[in-house]
């Protein structure tokens, strides 16, 4: 199945997705990646069709909904409240009123339980942010002086991470290396069998401006864990990992422009959980026959 970025998505089209069960996740500041089949996709936006133009990533397209042509008959109107097919009924207001009381009292709930744990999570990435800015920038003005030498350090950096095992294609963009790998699987100690995660897109940031320089994306499904649209039990929603005593490992070694090794040890690390309360999540994707 393709995966699409949606270029110009507002809140409107993130309820839409939302109240149709398509899930999504960031791309950039204004846009989102979705895979889904093209027909349910426009059906879900009231589109007729979709006006998509090959990326530069295989199996990836562009959709500019600025430029897309609504079904008028079809299309939902735009409300200042999300209120899904009942929304003109005593049903539909009902309905509205109790989705959001449950959606307070969980995030009261969330607020609660994961105040100690975003703290942690926070001040790790910021760590990291800052550490890999400082030595990236370093790496940067070494390989611009090596000239020649930069662009050979590039290729002997993509035939390295051509090798590793899962890893099947290698993308460079501005401010991107976009790694794909093939089907992961994971084990845990505290969980039964092998379990299924599935095909992964990690993205590594060249620039050293974002807050976490590696993220991880599953294209194959998210499932609700301990935390809801996990990609593996270790990955959140966002893509962001969880903290862990090898993200240092990894995070330096990708400072150190040793991509292969860090990608490798990331690898390993999504593929084999601890013997804890995250590990133990890995009870929630689908068992390998």
């Amino acid at each position: 199945m393709n995966s699409f970025i949606l270029i110009n998505a507002d809140q409107f089209t993130l309820d839409t997705l939302a109240e149709a069960g398509i899930d999504y996740y960031n791309w950039d500041e204004n846009s989102i990646i979705v895979t889904e089949s093209q027909e349910r996709l426009s059906q879900a936006l009231g589109l007729k069709g979709l006006n998509a133009a090959v990326s530069e990533w295989d199996g990836f397209y562009l959709v500019d909904l600025n430029e897309q042509i609504c079904c008028t008959t079809t299309a939902m109107p735009a409300t200042d409240s999300m209120q899904g097919k009942y929304a003109n009924t005593q049903l539909g207001q009902a309905r509205e009123n109790y989705i959001k009381l449950a959606r307070t009292r969980m995030d009261q709930w969330l607020a609660q339980t994961l105040q100690a744990f975003e703290k942690t999570n926070a001040k790790l990435l910021s760590l990291a942010g800052a550490f890999f800015k400082k030595a990236q920038l370093a790496q940067a003005k070494t390989i611009k002086t090596a000239g020649a030498d930069g662009s050979k350090l590039l290729v002997q950096q993509y035939q390295a991470l051509m090798a590793i095992d899962k890893v099947e294609s290698v993308r460079f963009s501005a401010g991107r290396i976009l790694i794909f790998t093939d089907v992961l699987t994971a084990t845990a100690p505290n969980v039964k069998g092998t379990r299924e995660l599935g095909r992964f897109l990690i993205t590594v940031d060249t620039t050293g401006t974002l807050d976490a320089p590696i993220t991880c994306h599953n294209l194959t499904r998210r499932i609700k864990a301990w935390r809801s649209g996990m990609h593996a039990p270790q990955v959140f929603a966002d893509g962001k990992l969880c903290p862990a005593e090898i993200l240092e490992s990894i995070f330096q070694l990708t400072a150190e422009q040793d991509l292969p090794t860090a990608i490798e040890l990331l690898l390993q690390h999504l593929q084999v959980c601890q013997n804890d309360a995250i590990g133990e999540q890995l009870k929630a994707w689908p068992l390998v026959l």
